[in-house]
């Protein structure tokens, strides 16, 4: 999930580096996680604030690109060591927007399984667990997409994965799915002799959320 341009605040001159070969014996990668917001301020020089923020950025990447998990504790250490280097103002919409994709992931992954209400027949022994909105799904037919729905709320049961709209049933059978993939714009998903795109605003929850139900009915895919 990470992307390049990601916690990182470019400053290439020669003040910098002769910056960092100051700081860094002082906080480096070996040491930052284990530094306090205080030793931070007080390193803080008005005069070098552009080297120094761009410094801090660069330890804050090096644990992104050598951490990153969808786990909780992966979360968590990422928030804290934010603020820890005093960089929970300094934060752009994209990183904003990428803490919380985690977030959501990983609740997707470890929140309480309740079995929904919901208006449609279900089979017997069936519980549905997830409902997302905003979903578009297509088929893919001679290698071009084809609508199958769109705009609609998607469900995932113990046994299928179904859109109910006005009594019009689409549905894909567990069981019968070969393979997932996620993509930042949609969810692959192939069964016996079908592909569909799902095209949801987070297609890595709906993944996390499927793969949760396979290891539930211990489906392999």
């Amino acid at each position: 999930m990470t992307q390049i341009d990601l916690f990182k605040r470019e400053c290439n001159n020669d003040k910098y580096f002769k910056f960092v070969n100051l700081i860094s014996k002082k906080l480096n990668v070996n040491n930052f996680f284990h530094t306090t917001k205080h030793i931070i301020k007080k390193m803080f020089q008005i005069n070098l604030q552009k080297e120094y923020r761009a410094y801090r950025f660069s330890l804050l990447s090096y644990f992104v690109y050598h951490n990153e998990l969808y786990t909780q504790t992966y979360v968590d250490k990422l928030e804290h060591l934010i603020k820890t280097l005093c960089l929970d103002n300094e934060l752009n919409t994209n990183e904003q927007e990428y803490i919380i994709h985690f977030k959501n992931t990983v609740f997707a992954q470890i929140r309480n399984l309740k079995n929904l209400i919901v208006d449609f027949e279900c089979l017997p022994k069936e519980e549905v667990y997830y409902k997302y909105r905003n979903i578009d799904i297509y088929v893919i037919k001679d290698q071009q997409k084809q609508v199958v729905t769109k705009n609609n709320e998607l469900f995932i049961t113990t046994k299928r994965l179904l859109i109910d709209k006005a009594n019009n049933l689409f549905e894909i059978n567990l069981k019968d799915i070969t393979s997932i993939f996620p993509t930042n714009d949609y969810l692959q998903i192939k069964t016996i002799d079908k592909e569909f795109y799902i095209q949801t605003p987070d297609p890595y929850i709906l993944y996390v959320s499927l793969e949760r139900i396979f290891k539930l009915n211990k489906i392999n895919v």
